[in-house]
């Protein structure tokens, strides 16, 4: 019987490899796309026993499905997943509901009315993936991504026991972008892979290891993967974990990662560590002990050593330094202060759009066309450098990014879901369990950085949301547990109160206490 049922499983798999066969060499789209199906249908046993840990692993990476049009990333296909399994699950027990705070919920709908409303009163969808005149499609699908992680994520609840593993799966799939430097690195025989992954590294890579000397070569998936490092090792060990120990292995990875994440020539990229160090210096109430000192010793150490080898870095860790007052090769300084003057033309122009847009804005959608003549002259020198940046939105400043496209009813959406994110939050970190303290440390830290970044220096609505609705799901995901735990308990309190005063015997003080949190209300 066995060996007639491996004859008949060949019987079945043989005729379906030549058909597959056929279809992948025929390379049309309806080819790829039933290969992709009986991949789907064969991993969906995988699907539904790991799709938890394999949604929080994908929703920092990089990964693509080139399979289906427009190139859909991994991480919004399995938060659909995971909402498809949640409504499903509902249908069957009541009492599993989504984890989602009554004003985030009003806030992301309230956002989701405001945008559609914009597509619709504007120019529309727009999309160039399925045969449009209109780009811009894009934008408008990482919004509705940012969405779904964020449900995706309330729909989960992560065990406190695996905290640790979940917190390392969420920050560690960063690590993917770097694979774009590795595979333009290897060769054209690994250029395939680039059907799963973005280019946007490798090209400026391309960029300027072509110009020579006179070219920044700047690896940017490797800034994003020691970024990812730098977070795990705040999420686990603390900053005082890292520095005030015995384990000096410990500061020789944080501050080589740090001097490694550099070598994506992005200021932003340092100020973005900087202030994650410092906002977690302050969370963990580091400001109250003697450990002041040593941090500022530490700092001072760190900058005299910087300051005396600036001059011996890679072009790319000195435009990453270019914003400190020291002296940088001509090349790097002439490269960061470029753009720094093309982002100051932007935004000068764009402020004289506002009262335009005030009350409907722009949308996200814009005519081909437009932009690529545009470009075309911009690149000839007959236009300005940034002429082409007024069309397709990409104005390098969080509110810019938000006023224009959406009026102000996306100013006052986005506000109202970033102050009741920060509060959910906060209040994770403020009644977290002792197990998840340094994790919801981090996730605050990181959350506060990034909303003070993106308000002040720089942002892109349609890319920076989905880091704040990541890191707002993961900390909801990750205390989901731990709150109902608290809950239980609270609720047990309170009916052996209730059962003390049926007795008539006077209740102990404190006994009775407020089950529901005003944040979770």
């Amino acid at each position: 019987m066995s060996g007639f049922r491996n004859l008949l499983i060949f019987l079945m798999i043989i005729p379906l490899a030549i058909v597959l066969g056929y279809q992948v060499a025929s390379g049309t789209t309806m080819g790829y796309a039933a290969v992709g199906l009986c991949i789907l249908f064969v991993s969906i046993p995988f699907l539904l026993r790991y799709y938890e840990p394999l949604f929080v692993l994908s929703v920092n990476s990089a990964f693509m499905v080139p399979i289906l049009p427009g190139q859909p990333e991994v991480k919004m296909l399995l938060g659909l997943f995971v909402i498809g399994l949640a409504i499903v699950d509902r249908t069957i027990n009541k009492k599993d509901r989504f984890a989602m705070p009554a004003g985030i919920f009003h806030s992301m709908l309230f956002l989701a009315v405001v945008i559609v409303a914009t597509m619709l009163g504007r120019e529309g969808f727009g999309s160039r993936a399925l045969g449009s005149d209109l780009w811009g499609a894009g934008k408008y699908v990482d919004l509705f991504k940012a969405f779904v992680i964020l449900f995706a994520f309330s729909a989960i609840r992560i065990p406190p026991e695996k905290a640790q593993l979940y917190m390392m799966l969420f920050f560690l799939g960063a690590v993917s972008h770097s694979l774009s430097n590795v595979v333009y690195s290897l060769g054209t025989d690994f250029m395939w892979l680039f059907y799963f992954l973005p280019t946007q590294s490798a090209a400026l890579q391309h960029v300027g290891e072509s110009m020579g000397y006179g070219g920044v070569v700047r690896l940017t998936g490797v800034a994003f993967s020691c970024m990812a490092i730098i977070y795990v090792m705040l999420a686990r060990y603390g900053l005082n974990g890292i520095v005030n120990t015995w384990k000096f292995w410990r500061i020789l990875i944080f501050g080589g990662a740090i001097v490694l994440s550099m070598l994506g020539g992005y200021r932003a990229v340092l100020i973005l560590i900087a202030l994650v160090i410092f906002f977690q210096f302050f969370f963990e109430g580091l400001h109250r002990t003697a450990a002041l000192p040593i941090y500022a010793c530490i700092f001072v150490v760190a900058g005299l050593l910087t300051v005396a080898n600036i001059q011996k870095m890679p072009l790319a860790v000195q435009r990453s330094l270019s914003f400190l007052p020291v002296e940088i090769d001509s090349v790097a300084a002439s490269d960061a202060s470029g753009t720094l003057e093309w982002r100051l033309e932007i935004w000068k122009t764009v402020i004289k759009e506002i009262p335009d847009y005030f009350w409907l804005g722009k949308g996200f959608a814009y005519k081909g066309v437009d932009y690529q003549l545009t470009f075309e002259m911009v690149q000839k020198g007959i236009l300005k450098a940034y002429e082409h940046v007024l069309i397709d939105g990409a104005y390098h400043h969080g509110l810019l990014t938000i006023i224009i496209p959406l009026g102000i009813w996306g100013i006052i959406g986005f506000f109202w879901f970033a102050i009741k994110s920060f509060r959910v939050i906060y209040f994770n970190y403020s009644h977290s369990p002792p197990e998840l303290k340094k994790i919801n440390t981090l996730i605050l830290s990181y959350f506060a950085t990034s909303l003070l970044f993106y308000c002040t220096l720089y942002g892109q609505f349609h890319l920076d949301f989905v880091t704040f609705t990541s890191l707002l799901g993961f900390s909801l995901a990750l205390n989901r547990s731990a709150r109902e735990n608290e809950k239980a308990r609270m609720l047990l309190q309170k009916q052996a109160s209730m059962q003390e005063e049926a007795e008539g015997q006077e209740p102990l003080p404190g006994s009775e206490p407020d089950v529901k949190s005003p944040v979770f209300a």
